[in-house]
């Protein structure tokens, strides 16, 4: 039979000392590679001539409609627009629905990705020129915080701008020569910026399309000064800088993608001291309750309850089973596995159930030499022993304790200890 999972994963790691084993990894497959292809670009003005849930259609381009296009939300058939598309995938739009201001300009936009690296020579609200490049200030554009003379580094994808920042690397002087003499000019004057803001975001790669990547609730594009993605996936904890909504700066936040990030999960156990449709208080500890929070319906004030929260919102919340915490004693043992069924395990005289948030048994057997680890009678850490000449009993015990004490501080509800047996099997 199974078990809930909120409870006892929950009151486990935010009440008692235990210890959560799995098997010992096999190794980890070797991260992807990415082969990255020429991108096309395509771009059309016109009236919309087609248009699904899946694609839109400008004259005689269509593009294909992913979850990283910009929202077609308010258009219809017949309005005028402009629309950029990479590979056959929509990623600029652009509403002309009103007239368009009366430009003077005769520079000829690129219906392809263009970038420009000089002063600025002409802005307004709709449009922005750097060198000989015209770019159109869209809905989808960056907020422009230079003026004109400011030097700066642009990027256009179908005529849209799609990054600008300031260029500061200008050179130092400037040598000319002739058949007979060099003259050297005296170095410029410096040139005064106004720098964007950069915007940084620690969190979970939620997104990575082709132009753009997702930090929770920040996205960012790529473009071909943006640093490499090869090794990350959607996810895995990161640190992500972005400038003018370009990526300029991704890190890796943790070394162990599997378990929740550090200082992110927060567990109580008390009173309910407040209770609203947004938010929970349990122990000093508030959190909000997201659209993807568990039900609080049937908890009301004074409830003895059990919370974790992540980021501040809450993911979980259950009922003590008593009133003591003698249900939720946390009891390890190690021997040969002398039971093992759908339901349930057992290891000399200590049996476990198996809940949903219990690690998977599947690939032990009867006889087997584990340590399991149990709280309130269910399974939440197993892992294989070292053979029986390898560390003594006393000493395995100790180590995997301390190492559920470290996963317990960090608010981890399993433990990866694969590394630990593998080191005591090992000892000389």
């Amino acid at each position: 039979m199974k078990l809930k999972a909120t409870t006892l994963a929950l009151f486990a790691a935010g009440l008692l000392a235990g210890l959560t084993l799995t098997a010992p990894a096999t190794g980890a497959d070797p991260p992807a590679t990415t082969t990255t292809s020429p991108t096309v670009y395509g771009s059309a003005s016109g009236a919309i001539a087609a248009l699904s849930a899946t694609s839109i259609t400008v004259n005689d381009l269509t593009c294909a409609r992913s979850s990283s296009s910009p929202s077609l939300d308010g258009y219809k058939i017949g309005d005028q627009v402009g629309l950029g598309c990479a590979n056959g995938v929509a990623i600029v739009i652009v509403d002309k629905r009103t007239p368009a201001p009366v430009t003077t300009t005769t520079t000829t936009t690129p219906p392809q990705g263009a970038g420009a690296r000089d002063p600025i020579s002409a802005l307004s609200a709709t449009s922005i020129t750097v060198g000989p490049l015209t770019c159109s200030i869209g809905s989808t554009s960056p907020t422009v915080s230079f003026k004109v003379g400011d030097r700066v580094r642009m990027g256009c994808l179908g005529g849209v701008l799609v990054y600008v920042i300031a260029d500061t690397d200008v050179p130092a002087n400037t040598t000319t020569t002739t058949t007979t003499t060099t003259t050297t000019t005296p170095a410029p004057p410096p040139v005064t910026t106004t720098t964007t803001p950069v915007v940084t975001r620690g969190g979970t790669l939620t997104a990575i399309g082709e132009h753009s990547l997702t930090v929770d609730s920040l996205t960012c594009y790529l473009y071909p000064t943006s640093p490499s993605l090869t090794g990350f996936k959607v996810g895995d904890h990161v640190g992500v800088a972005c400038q003018s909504n370009v990526l300029i700066k991704i890190v890796a936040l943790s070394d162990e993608p599997q378990q929740q990030p550090r200082d992110e999960l927060q567990t109580r156990l008390g009173s309910i001291t407040a209770l609203s449709p947004t938010s929970i208080t349990v122990d000093g500890l508030t959190c909000s309750i997201g659209a993807s929070s568990p039900s609080v319906a049937g908890y009301k004030l004074g409830d003895k309850v059990g919370i974790g929260c992540s980021n501040a919102v809450l993911v979980k919340i259950g009922a003590p089973q008593t009133d003591d915490d003698s249900g939720f004693r946390v009891a390890v043992q190690l021997g040969p596995i002398t039971s093992i069924r759908g339901d349930g395990i057992t290891v000399g005289s200590l049996s476990c159930k198996l809940a949903d948030t219990s690690p998977s048994v599947a690939s032990f057997k009867l006889g087997d030499r584990v340590g399991i680890g149990c709280a309130g009678g269910i399974l939440f850490m197993i892992g294989a022993l070292p053979s029986l000449d390898g560390a003594p009993k006393a000493e395995v015990k100790h180590a995997l304790v301390e190492r559920f004490h470290g996963c317990i501080k960090r608010g981890a509800e399993r433990c990866i200890v694969a590394g630990v047996l593998h080191r005591l099997s090992h000892k000389k």
